[in-house]
């Protein structure tokens, strides 16, 4: 049977069928795909913050689902979540359950009870109230108690709730409280399976037993990326949970697409619980930082300065995105933060944070690799790590780990990672890291700084004026300069050039270290020259062999005749000493010794140094240090080299060593560049902005001009507008720059993107009039296009109009909405920029213009990121033009007060009231609000109330003085208020003096204790059958019937009584027993076998009730049931204990489970016969987390090597179980055990034998006896869902046996699966198969799949052979119409194949890549991608032909080189 959960629908008082997008969406999908029937469990939350009227829109969208669901045979069953109770109660809720609820079971009354439970085949499930006490914002709560009643033995028990069991927030709300206990509770009873909301992402959690599922919302969105629109699928199977499938809403596709998140049939793992976390240090001086989306980062400046707001923690990225790409400057501080984030994921607990130094990656399996650093984790699944890789730009070979971290993320696809890279190598990588987010690390702001500065005692006003003058302001945003310069300001009270910053930190450093010496016979001289020598010649033995490091071994080879220079390196505080040998704290430091050496040699010499060998070209590995070249020498042969081969290293230079011809020169370089190819700007190595500052004069604003009147190209004409757009001067042509820009965005040749730049560019410029603003908001207003909206908001921003335009602010809300239904939703930069220019709104007017739109209609329900911060800026805006005079705001906040009263527990209620608060107008509004007569005024008055305590009194005075409306109303407010003492004592008394009614609450009772004595008097009575029949007599005396039959009992409704525990338990021993029509009055003596009973009744305290942990054993009863052990211990057969009814169907013998059970409870060790039989039971038996690795653990810590293989050895050949037969397998593999490779042979070919089970066979005849049985006995003998494993095992020995039957079955039938291995193996059958598929269907075959993986694998092409049918499907992919979208495109993989094919025959790559631009020349897309992808595959034959010296090598050159003065 199958089974969906639905959670977190949010259905809001306006919710309909036609607005609520995923009604419909879903009732497609149900209908869609066939099914016999469908039982839908809703785990809580249909309506939104409480809203009763919710309740009532909840009640139509389920009628019309019920509606257009009729010809499928559905069922539903709700339980409620925190947004369900409306004022603390569920009558609302059960109202509503009582029409929709179609199971065919009696409605759910949660208010009766905390748990129900419906039975349905061999399936329990537990439907839990998990709200605490009704409060909405409370961690959850389960009551064990009323769990344990509703328990069936012998079923599986399936738990479904709202919370969620651990806390994942900040609040402390989404977790329950009692955790461990919980927990122990489902290990006692083999509660296996558990099912939850609340937390609005799908979460999967497997420990200690259990496995824990959480449901993504289908009803509401996140600011998560592809979180919202989901619901889970179950399936169950042979009495347990087969798979579970999470179905996820994607637009662009129109469909949920479903991923297998349960279970992993290729690998087992062991439990998180058992393996301790390793402990990250908190960073020493950590200077908490923030991040912000590149995308917005590399806006102009004064947009960046708007959106830091907006900036994130980088913990906060890393839970919001999977994979995290962190990038930032030399020394701004990204190892430091990667530090920080390991120390505070650490405490998530569905991660494993492992920190991963990139500098000393040699190019190993990266999953080994990662296990260096975390060793105790290798039995953990990777799936919950969290990988934080640091030093992405430090990598030797960056190739291979791409390679080996693209297989990391294939293998694990749940796997978060956060990389770090130095922000110049992010364009040159970007396609490889294309499934990263990229955020930049930003700069520390002025608070940051300060903290630091008065933290040294340094006067700020003085420190800046310092770096100002020296040209050092914008270092000092960057962590690493900052803390030397404090430390040299704190020194020398003045700082030097930042020419000289660096050499000041070497001198510096350099006299610490000369303390060092201080024993030589030499101390008194000046050892300084000779130290800088030496970390000279440690840097540029560095960088002759392209290392970040020295291993032990080529430090002592290289610097084995300068002793003395290993010396001072050895103790330098410059170098420090890791697991992989010994390298520079910083890189900095390496760039600028060898830069400084290289420096002093003659242009020419810098020149052949510095260059790719046979080519006119700078050697990739000497760009950083290129910079500290320039720094020292500007000879004009050097220039004009660096001028034709990488002119924008030339921005790098200090200031007053550039002359405005060179600074033009460089511009008109760059533009030509772009414009001629038709490529992207490359700003890695300098931004627009910085290009800007650096080069604007009137020469290159022609030149922007010209462009902008007469592009040819979007690319070029975007990297114009933007460079503009940060000019700080128009050099006298307003009119001319007014009138290109206004003729580029009424262009309808301009696309969207490059408009908003010419909108944007007329403010930030200053050029506006009100000629071109009218003109702006009639076309753009209201575009449907989010850049062009963008243009607009930043134009008023920038040219100060922002209050005049109101309207068209407001009007862009709906875009952010994630209810809005629009198609065009606005994108990040819209989104911050919209806000900050509502932020920015001062006009009382305007205010009073936002407060009542946010007050009409359903305005306010418009949800989006940052919506709870704007809507306060307003209010508080409204605050103060009021007490400044401009009292008639108070109106607008009084008719929005009154409009949103329905919904006073949320829709920004409070920051009302905190107006009418600041304003002492609270009063006032109070007396407004009690002597009207709304129906939601009570809810009102305790929100006023809760934030203006004051006000109680007013109240009080109102009941007292008869000035309250409804009297009821100051009841009923007491009555709510029974959990805060003071307020119930003091209005209790007010309406006890004027009404003589008293309030008394009800009595508090622990309900725990008397369960645990209740099961305790219960457990002593089986050990005492007259005290047994006493408490029979009492259970009859409860419903005063002594002669009842125990088909009467079963008829009952429990009663409630203070002996409820023992009586709950009793009853349902009662219950479950075989008789009908006999008195229960004589159970002790129908009962023939009470031993038996005993037995049964301590297993079901055990397993059922996970009550045995409280109750007292004592010695009389332990020696009882030790008797009772041995005696099911001499019955039980092991060759019996367990059987098969089909794959799924185990059947486990009840003497086992009571064996087992009693020797846990007795605390006493298993015999060895019980780890023999073990061998005879499935791993799924034997270890909680079905593991046959631990299973086998266990059997070693009692039985021998050879004890093992001897009973293997016995059992294969008799053994016709499968579960049991496949770990037999296992054990052959992992005991290299050689006897039964026919066997296996055929066990593999028993296609009635699921796949996944025949696995370890498959295993084990290829670790024994290599693939040649596979591929000659087995392959042609079975399905293709084993041939599939046999190809996952097998591809990388690509041989030709292999391939050929993976090409004959693709022929045979469309295999996907097959195809996408064919492509990665470089098999041209493969290529072709893809490139038929694709022209058929004029888009790429896997178009509809979420991964797009046959088109990825496309990347993995690096035969050069292949070329023609890469040339073939580049020409397809773009012919007219070609449809390229998804996860993994066409574009980048034949991008990444292209370069990859050039580094096996870059001659041959570069004729196919000509080939192209010759056939595509008409095609400037295609034009442009082949351009892109000549660049690409030309800086990687730069790197090919890099030569880097061996040690020995470097040896030779060190000692020979000469010390500079």
């Amino acid at each position: 049977m199958n089974i969906i959960l639905l959670s977190d629908l949010h259905i809001e008082p306006y919710s309909t069928p036609d607005n609520t997008l995923w009604v419909d969406r879903f009732c497609k999908h149900i209908t869609s795909h066939q099914v016999d029937s469908v039982l839908i469990f809703v785990l809580g939350d249909i309506i939104s913050g409480g809203q009763e009227s919710a309740f009532r829109a909840a009640d139509n969208i389920f009628a019309y689902m019920e509606k257009r669901l009729e010809c499928v045979p559905i069922q539903f069953v709700f339980l409620p979540g925190n947004h369900d109770y409306c004022a603390g109660s569920l009558n609302a809720f059960t109202e509503f359950c009582t029409e929709h609820q179609t199971s065919k079971v009696e409605t759910l009354n949660f208010t009766d009870k905390h748990v129900w439970n419906l039975t349905v085949d061999q399936f329990n499930f537990l439907l839990v109230d998990s709200i605490q006490d009704g409060r909405y914002n409370a961690p959850g709560k389960l009551d064990i108690e009323c769990i344990n009643s509703c328990l069936i033995p012998g079923k599986q028990n399936i738990l479904l709730m709202h919370h969620s069991l651990l806390f994942e927030d900040m609040e402390n709300h989404t977790g329950i409280v009692e955790y461990t206990t919980a927990v122990e509770f489902f290990k006692e009873n083999k509660i296996k399976f558990i099912f939850h909301g609340h937390t609005h992402a799908e979460r999967n959690f497997f420990a200690d037993g259990y496995k824990m599922f959480g449901v993504g919302p289908i009803g509401m969105a996140e600011t998560v990326e592809n979180e919202n629109g989901q619901f889970m699928e179950v399936i169950l199977h042979g009495g347990t949970v087969e798979t579970v499938i999470n179905w996820l809403w994607r637009g662009g596709e129109g469909k949920y697409l479903g991923q297998r998140i349960y279970p992993d049939l290729d690998k087992k793992y062991g439990s998180p619980m058992d393996i301790p976390r390793i402990q990250f240090k908190f960073p020493d001086n950590y200077i908490p930082r923030k991040v912000l989306d590149r995308n917005v980062a590399m806006m102009d400046s004064i947009t960046r300065i708007f959106s830091k707001a907006e900036s994130k923690s980088l913990y906060e990225v890393c839970m919001e995105h999977q994979y995290v790409l962190l990038i930032a400057d030399a020394g701004m501080g990204k190892t430091v933060e990667l530090e920080n984030l390991a120390f505070v994921s650490n405490g998530n607990p569905y991660l494993r944070p492992i920190l991963v130094p990139l500098n000393v990656y040699a190019g190993d399996d990266l999953e080994e690799y990662i296990f260096e650093f975390a060793p105790e984790y290798k039995s953990l699944d990777p799936n919950q790590f969290f990988i934080i890789l640091d030093g992405y730009d430090e990598l030797r070979d960056i190739g291979v780990f791409k390679q080996k971290l693209n297989r990391y993320m294939s293998q694990y696809p749940s796997v978060r990672i956060c990389i770090s890279m130095r922000s110049n190598f992010l364009q040159s990588n970007s396609y490889a890291l294309e499934q990263f987010s990229v955020f930049q690390l930003l700069e520390l702001d002025i608070p940051d700084i300060n903290s630091e500065l008065r933290k040294h005692g340094i006067d700020c006003k003085q420190f800046y004026e310092e770096c100002h003058h020296k040209g050092l302001s914008e270092l000092v945003e960057n962590p690493f300069y900052l803390a030397k310069i404090i430390f040299i300001y704190l020194k020398d009270t003045k700082l030097p050039t930042k020419n000289m910053l660096i050499k000041r930190f070497l001198d510096d450093i350099i006299t610490c270290d000369e303390k060092k010496y201080e024993y030589k016979e030499t101390a008194a001289d000046d050892h300084s020259h000779e130290i800088v020598h030496a970390l000279t010649l440690f840097a540029y033995g560095l960088q002759l062999m392209g290392k970040n490091y020295y291993s032990d071994a080529d430090f002592n080879t290289i610097f084995y005749h300068l002793r003395k220079e290993k010396q001072y390196v050895n103790h330098s505080g410059l170098t420090i000493k890791t697991n992989r040998g010994r390298t520079f704290q910083h890189n900095i430091f390496k760039e600028y010794l060898v830069g400084k050496y290289i420096a002093q040699q003659e242009p020419k010499e810098i020149i052949r140094t510095i260059s790719v060998p046979e080519m006119e070209a700078l050697n990739p590995v000497w760009f950083n240090t290129l910079g500290f070249i320039l720094m020292e020498n500007q000879s004009s042969e050097l220039i004009s080299w660096v001028l034709r081969v990488e002119p924008l290293a030339i921005t790098k230079m200090e200031s007053d060593c550039i002359t405005p011809e060179l600074r033009n020169q460089v511009f008109a370089i760059t533009l030509e560049s772009v414009a001629e190819n038709n490529i992207w700007y490359r700003g890695e190595v300098c931004s627009e902005d910085e290009l800007a500052q650096f080069s604007q004069s009137a020469e290159s604003l022609n030149l922007i001009l010209e462009q902008i009147r007469h592009s040819v190209g979007f690319r070029s004409l975007r990297f114009c507008l933007k460079v503009l757009s940060a000019y700080t001067s128009t050099f006298g042509k307003e009119n001319d720059i007014r009138m290109a820009l206004v003729q580029c965005y009424q262009s309808d040749a301009t696309h969207p993107e490059e408009k908003r730049w010419a909108i944007s560019a007329l403010g930030t410029l200053g050029i506006y009039n009100e000629e071109i603003t009218t003109d702006l908001m009639s076309r753009f207003g209201n575009s449907q296009s989010s850049y062009e909206r963008l243009g607009v908001y930043e134009y008023l921003n920038y040219s100060g109009q922002l209050d005049a335009n109101v309207r068209v602010l407001l009007d862009g809300i709906p875009y952010l909405g994630y209810n809005g239904g629009y198609s065009k939703v606005a994108d990040g930069a819209e989104r911050h920029t919209l806000l900050k220019c509502l932020e920015r709104i001062s006009a009382p007017e305007a205010i009073e213009k936002i407060i009542d739109w946010l007050g009409t209609g359903n305005n306010i329900s418009y949800d989006f990121y940052g919506r709870n911060k704007i809507i306060a800026t307003i209010f508080e805006k409204a605050t103060e033009i009021y007490l400044s005079g401009y009292v008639s705001v108070y109106d607008v906040v009084w008719k929005f007060y009154s409009n949103q009263l329905p919904y006073c527990e949320s829709h920004h209620i409070t920051n009302a009231i905190t107006f009418f608060a600041k304003t002492n107008t609270a009063e006032k509004t109070f007396k407004q609000l009690v002597l009207g007569k709304s129906g939601w005024t009570i809810l009102a008055i305790e929100a006023m109330i809760k934030q203006v305590p004051s006000l109680l009194d007013l109240f009080c005075t109102m009941y007292q003085e008869n000035k309250v409306a409804d009297e009821n109303l100051f009841y009923n407010f007491t009555i709510r208020s029974q959990y805060n003492d003071e307020i119930f004592k003091k209005c209790s008394v007010l309406v006890y003096k004027k009404t003589k009614k008293e309030i008394v609450l009800p009595i508090k009772r622990d309900y725990q204790a008397e369960r645990v004595q209740g099961a305790q008097q219960f457990f002593d009575s089986l050990f005492d059958k007259r005290t047994f029949q006493t408490y029979i007599n009492q259970f009859l005396k409860l419903y005063s019937r002594p002669d009842m039959s125990f088909s009467e009992l079963r008829e009952l409704k429990f009663k409630d009584d203070a002996d409820i525990n023992r009586m709950c338990i009793l009853q349902k021993t009662l219950y479950h027993t075989r008789f009908t029509d006999e008195h229960i009055s004589d159970f002790v003596t129908l009962v023939k076998n009470w031993d038996a009973f005993i037995v049964g009744r301590v297993y079901y305290l055990s397993k059922s009730e996970d009550i045995m942990k409280d109750i007292s054993i004592n010695c009389e009863q332990k020696i009882k049931l030790a008797i009772l052990c041995d005696a099911i211990e001499k019955q039980i057969n092991y060759h019996t204990v367990f059987s098969e009814r089909g794959e799924q169907n185990i059947i486990i013998s009840i003497d086992y489970e009571f064996y087992t059970t009693l020797k846990k409870i007795l605390n006493s060790d298993f015999p060895k016969a019980y780890y023999v039989g073990l061998l005879e039971l499935p791993c799924s038996i034997v270890d909680a987390c079905a593991n046959v690795e631990n299973k086998y653990a266990t059997i070693e810590k009692q039985l021998r090597r050879d004890e093992i293989i001897e009973q293997i050895k016995l059992l294969l050949p008799v053994e016709q179980r499968v579960a049991v037969l496949d770990d037999l397998f296992f054990g052959c593999k992992k005991y290299g055990i050689s006897d039964f490779e026919n066997m296996a042979i055929t066990f593999c070919c028993n296609s009635r034998v699921a796949a996944y089970h025949r696995t370890n066979a498959l295993e084990y005849l290829y670790e024994m006896f290599g693939m040649d049985p596979i591929l000659d006995c087995v392959v042609p003998e079975i399905d293709d869902e084993l041939f599939e494993r046999i190809v996952a095992l097998l591809h990388k020995t690509r041989d030709a046996r292999l391939i050929a039957e993976m090409i004959a079955r693709c022929k045979t039938k469309a295999n996907n699966y097959l195809m996408k291995y064919l492509i990665a193996m470089n098999v041209h059958e493969g290529l072709e198969l893809y490139l038929e598929d694709a022209t058929q269907k004029a888009g790429i075959p896997d178009q509809n799949s979420s991964a797009n993986e046959i088109t990825e694998a496309i990347s993995l092409i690096s035969d050069p052979t292949l070329l023609p049918l890469l040339v073939s499907t580049t020409k397809i992919r773009f012919s007219d119409g070609f449809e390229d979208e998804g996860f993994h495109t066409l574009y980048s993989s034949l991008y990444h194949a292209f370069s990859n094919c050039a580094k096996n025959d870059f001659e041959k790559t570069m004729k196919a890549i000509h080939q192209l631009k010759e056939e595509l020349a008409c095609c400037s897309e295609a034009l442009s991608f082949c351009k892109m992808v000549e660049q690409e595959v030309i800086q990687e034959n730069k790197m090919s032909l890099v030569r880097k010296c061996s040690p020995s090598q470097a040896k030779v050159i060190l000692e020979s080189m000469e010390v500079y003065t």
